[in-house]
């Protein structure tokens, strides 16, 4: 996908994008899958709240909530 020409196209009717790609998710979650990822870019954009405004903490949230971070437990001691 050529970004940069994407950009010029939106502003050429006035519009801006942020862009944010799966590889953003994955830098703060490496234990999820491209898919699951995705699946958090989706929700985020769906249940966007222009007063907050996309940014890590909300991807972040909206990551652990859809995937809860794996518990770490030590092993027992005998």
């Amino acid at each position: 996908m050529d970004i940069p020409r994407l950009r010029r196209n939106l502003a050429k009717h006035g519009y801006i994008a942020i862009l944010w790609h799966t590889d953003d998710v994955n830098e703060m979650r490496p234990d999820l899958t491209s898919l699951q990822c995705m699946q958090v870019l989706e929700l985020c954009k769906s249940n966007h709240d222009a007063c907050i405004g996309l940014n890590w903490e909300v991807i972040a949230s909206v990551a652990n909530d859809l995937f809860p971070e794996p518990q770490f437990e030590p092993p027992e001691t005998p």
